[in-house]
């Protein structure tokens, strides 16, 4: 279907017209400080700006061909699922605003010719100051932090943002677009933002603004499956644009660090302890990390909307499990090496290939929000994650490449949808394997998979579906717990070792490894019964004793107390009266 497409000239608009965006210019007069700058006013109370979240359950195992891409790969799913982890992720709010003189141009939104620091369009106008001034890169991101940092004091001269005073509900409601083509951008950037009119009671114009290029047929579809009451006032305007006073969405997701803590409560009590640079930090690699724990609320807005859309539709034709493909036609493919085989071993395990254009966007949504598992390589696909079910399994392949540069993209849908989210990485499809690409330099190249990679893969979907390799030793055993170990799958480990029970007895880290795992699902009789085997073989360390004696409680074994307690004394003289003293249920039960 082709999209209806408006042109906008200056003459439309009593406005200077801005066409271009001049990234020399010194920070104070490139980008807007709202409460600072005149020019943007909110349309009704902030009630708040953010506020914490539960976190996704993300992970990643490196499956490379290249020990060195394992080591690599290895440092960043730490980092991004271990030492950069927030206490809690944030969910940052996006509000109504009108702003008075309002550019786009590309995909910046700019005010009285100061450009906004707000969501996806925010972060690129932040990148290319750097990127495309002709100063020096690491002087004008210093010079542009030391701009920003000067509003955080208790003495800043930023206001909190004035309300508007008028009917802002005829207004042209206006959303920056990255472009009509890309799926990805356009679904979690862009759709969005749609939520806004509908909250607010407007009835204007709602204007999409993008930059001319390629135009697809997928965001008419998507808006009139899942915004029908307001799909007939959407109009596709290409960039530039300028209009005198337009309604558009605001984020804090920049200016938080920005602004001073009675406007915008601060993030630090969040930030780990191993982070605390990061307290107050402008910096882009803030921002960075930033995105690893935090997406916006229209995220869930929109998820909340589409599952609606779907509720009582008829599902029984969409598959459970299934492996999303491409079509090779596609000029943005970029097909697996090896997908073949992969697809082959899915298959035995109840896998159908599918292709996401093959469906309508409601179908595209109960597919995901109904699925067992959806597995694909790395790309846009992965967008629809926004839609998975609470019990759904999201497992991407990717790349080293795609582990250091585009990994994090998913992180806000994975947060957003509550996501069980797994990602393995594999190699790159090129003529030099080996080498880590640089994505400026050689684009983005496509995964390739090893048979080690296929045999590691399916093996961990099998045990997630209980359908355990038959006959393997120790060492392929080891090496799907280590899989399952570090990707957080503690049932299906648990299954496997129950599975494989003559290879698990008699090897204690092992047998500690059922232990750890059965107490994460809670479950103390299983761990009472391992723990008590693995006493038997090492009765060196009390703590092992000690716990064993509390799951006596826990498990209502309390007849088998009395001699696990009589052998702490014998065995630990020197603990045996401060843990008695922790036992006082044993007391009682003595007397009685």
């Amino acid at each position: 279907m082709a999209l209806e497409i408006s042109t906008y000239s200056s003459q439309n608009y009593p406005v200077k017209p801005v066409t271009t965006i001049n990234y020399n210019l010194p920070p104070q007069e490139l980008f807007f400080i709202p409460g600072v700058d005149t020019g943007l006013s909110i349309v009704r109370p902030n009630e708040w700006a953010w506020r914490p979240a539960q976190r996704a359950r993300i992970a990643g195992y490196s499956v490379s061909a290249y020990d060195n891409h394992n080591q690599a790969v290895d440092i960043t799913i730490d980092q991004a699922t271990r030492s950069r982890v927030f206490e809690s992720t944030i969910e940052f709010n996006s509000i109504p605003a009108v702003a008075q003189n309002l550019s786009v141009v590309k995909n910046c939104m700019g005010i009285n010719g100061k450009w906004l620091l707000s969501g996806a369009g925010g972060a690129r106008i932040r990148n290319r100051s750097v990127w495309r001034s002709s100063s020096d890169a690491i002087e004008v991101d210093t010079q542009t932090d030391a701009y920003l940092s000067q509003f955080q004091g208790s003495d800043s001269a930023m206001q909190p943002l004035p309300q508007f005073d008028g009917d802002y509900r005829a207004l042209p409601y206006v959303i920056d677009a990255r472009n009509l083509h890309n799926y990805y951008h356009f679904l979690t950037e862009t759709l969005p933002r749609l939520q806004i009119p509908i909250d607010i009671g407007h009835n204007g114009p709602i204007q999409i603004c993008y930059k001319g290029e390629q135009v697809s047929g997928f965001p008419k579809r998507l808006i009139d499956a899942l915004f029908p009451e307001i799909a007939d006032r959407v109009e596709f305007v290409e960039s530039p644009l300028n209009i005198p006073q337009a309604v558009i969405d605001f984020s804090w997701d920049h200016y938080h660090a920005v602004a001073p803590d009675h406007i915008v409560p601060s993030i630090s009590p969040l930030i780990p302890a191993g982070q605390k640079w990061l307290h107050n930090s402008t910096a882009r690699t803030a921002r960075r990390i930033l995105d690893l724990n935090a997406f916006n609320t229209l995220l869930v807005k929109l998820r909340e909307r589409a599952l609606t859309a779907i509720d009582g539709m008829d599902v029984s034709h969409l598959p459970k499990r299934f492996w999303v493909t491409r079509d090779p036609s596609s000029p943005r493919a970029r097909m697996m090496k090896n997908e073949e085989a992969l697809v082959t071993e899915l298959e035995k395990l109840g896998f159908q290939s599918i292709l996401f254009e093959d469906y309508s966007p409601l179908e595209q949504i109960a597919l995901m929000a109904n699925a067992e598992i959806m597995a694909s390589h790395h790309g846009a696909a992965f967008a629809n994650m926004l839609f998975a079910g609470p019990n759904t399994q999201v497992i991407e392949i990717g790349t080293p490449q795609t582990a250091m540069v585009r990994w994090a993209d998913f992180f806000p849908l994975a947060h957003a949808a509550q996501a069980q989210y797994t990602t393995f990485f594999a190699d790159m499809d090129w003529a030099t394997p080996e080498i880590i690409p640089n994505f400026d330099k050689d684009g983005h190249i496509a995964v390739s998979v090893t048979p080690n990679a296929i045999k590691t893969i399916v093996d961990f979907i099998a045990c997630n579906v209980g359908a355990y390799p038959a006959k393997i030793g120790r060492k392929r055993l080891r090496q799907n717990l280590d899989v399952l170990d570090k990707t957080g799958k503690c049932a299906a480990a648990i299954g496997l070792m129950e599975q494989y029970d003559n290879l698990i007895q008699g090897d204690l880290d092992l047998m500690r490894m059922y232990v750890r795992m059965c107490t994460e699902l809670d479950l103390p009789e299983k761990t009472f019964k391992m723990l008590s085997a693995i006493w038997l073989i090492d009765q060196s360390k009390p703590a092992s004793l000690e716990r064993l004696i509390w799951l006596c409680r826990r498990t209502n074994q309390l007849e088998l107390a009395p001699d696990l307690v009589a052998e702490h004394r014998q065995r630990f003289p020197n603990r045996h009266d401060a843990f008695r003293k922790k036992i006082r249920w044993f007391d009682r039960l003595e007397q009685a």
